[in-house]
């Protein structure tokens, strides 16, 4: 299998080739990613704002189809490398929080995230969020 390269726009870095930078860069990308920008690679697209959208602000679905999605990158890079699973919970009664996990096949941890949160409709990344102490 050849290997992936990401061209990224950095002084410092031209390409990602390692994977776990290019895992984290990809879900980097969904998270920003507002979706509904070319009807062309939409079916390819990964945006969480979108999911989140399109299953009416339900955590639990959203994080399903967001499984699917990354499995399914991550399956086309990889080859089947790298599994995705994603936990939803609680914080508080307003709040929500997700946590993705990247594993490889001998069940290693390759990525974790947990910086995800939706609170009163909207998705943010943990340290965006207004006077987040968690």
């Amino acid at each position: 299998m050849p290997n992936s390269v990401i061209p990224v726009l950095s002084i410092g870095q031209d390409q990602l080739t390692r994977p776990v930078d290019q895992i984290a860069y990809l879900l980097r990308h969904a998270f920003y990613n507002p979706g509904w920008t070319s009807s062309y690679i939409e079916s390819y697209l990964i945006s969480m704002q979108k999911l989140f959208a399109e299953c009416h602000h339900n955590l639990s679905e959203m994080s399903g189809r967001l499984r699917e999605k990354l499995a399914y990158s991550l399956n086309e890079m990889y080859d089947g490398a790298y599994h995705v699973d994603i936990e939803t919970y609680a914080i508080d009664d307003f709040t929500q929080g997700a946590r993705i996990i990247i594993t490889d096949n001998n069940n290693n941890l390759v990525l974790s995230s947990d910086d995800i949160r939706v609170k009163d409709g909207h998705c943010y990344i943990r340290q965006t969020m207004e006077g987040a102490d968690e």
